[in-house]
């Protein structure tokens, strides 16, 4: 657009001077015609003038001398007219030649002066058009930019918020940590307690094959002081469902599920501080391979309500099953 204004200003500029040019041009022509026109009527005079020197009453000799001056005069003033007259006719040609020069190029400037103002106008149009296109796009813009601003600030408040959960989680791991290192001490400790547990089981083991040997051998002599003593025997046909029902609270009580593979009754008759001392001596529970401690076993056996003399009845019941026998006692109402 810049360019386009340049070369119409540089047009206009150059079809003002050769306007002053061909005027100049004009004037200078015009002086010469009229000096020229001048310079033909000096001769003219001049042979007035000779005419008038010619018709006087001098004398001859004086006569001649002037007409030899004005014809010398005369012929000086027709060779400077041929010179001049020369030199016009070829300064006329030039001016001629360039005023023809300058015409075309005025032409050839008009036209290109045209042809500009035809694109300055097409420009200005176009200029107009991308003008209004802009104007559409920089609102467009305009509302991209508060669309990603509005976006921008919804991220920047989400970006907090979970900078702060992040911060919750951070604290809410070290506590979970810290339990867990906890929970990993109390881990040890429990191993280290069923290590030590292990150990017990294996002295306990020991301690009930012992027994088992001594129990049995106890019962084979109570057996032999009970035929002694002339005891009677209870038939299991008989007794079978007491010793079920009772065996069957009894386990309820440990929270221990046991079957009735076969049973072998008889009743011993001995003072109930002699059973305690008895079953605090030879009695364990041997289950699963776990061992229920002996006070436990005293406790949930006698905590049942015994409202008796001094003289008790029990009934010895011996279960035999693998890996050992399991000995426990029933008070038969």
């Amino acid at each position: 657009m810049g360019v386009y204004e340049h070369n119409l200003k540089e047009s206009n500029k150059n079809k003002n001077e050769l306007t002053l040019l061909m005027w100049m041009s004009l004037r200078t022509i015009k002086r010469f015609v009229d000096t020229d026109e001048l310079k033909y009527m000096k001769p003219a005079v001049l042979k007035t003038k000779l005419g008038s020197i010619g018709g006087g009453n001098k004398m001859p000799v004086d006569r001649d001398h002037e007409v030899r001056d004005l014809k010398a005069s005369l012929c000086d003033i027709e060779q400077k007219i041929f010179f001049e007259r020369s030199n016009m006719k070829s300064e006329i040609s030039k001016l001629l030649e360039k005023q023809t020069h300058s015409e075309e190029k005025f032409k050839e400037w008009e036209c290109q002066c045209q042809s500009l103002e035809e694109e300055v106008r097409k420009i200005n149009s176009e200029k107009v058009e991308m003008g209004e296109t802009l104007k559409g796009e920089i609102e467009l813009l305009k509302k991209d930019i508060d669309d990603r601003k509005k976006y921008i600030e919804n991220v920047n408040a989400n970006l907090d918020a979970l900078k702060l959960e992040r911060d919750n989680l951070k604290a809410e791991v070290g506590s979970l940590k810290e339990k867990i290192n906890a929970r990993d001490n109390e881990i040890k400790e429990a191993h280290k307690q069923v290590e030590g547990l292990t150990s017990r089981d294996k002295k306990l083991e020991e301690v009930i094959e012992r027994q088992r040997v001594q129990i049995l051998e106890g019962a084979e002599e109570k057996r032999e002081l009970g035929s002694s003593a002339g005891p009677t025997f209870l038939k299991e046909e008989a007794h079978g469902k007491t010793l079920k029902n009772w065996l069957g609270l009894w386990t309820i009580d440990l929270g221990i599920p046991l079957s009735f593979p076969s049973f072998c009754s008889l009743e011993v008759g001995f003072g109930l501080h002699q059973m305690r001392n008895s079953v605090m001596r030879s009695v364990s529970i041997i289950m699963n391979n776990h061992y229920l401690p002996l006070e436990l076993c005293y406790a949930l056996f006698f905590q049942k309500e015994i409202h008796t003399p001094l003289l008790c009845y029990y009934t010895l019941i011996l279960r035999f099953a693998a890996p050992s026998s399991i000995i426990f006692f029933f008070k038969i109402s």
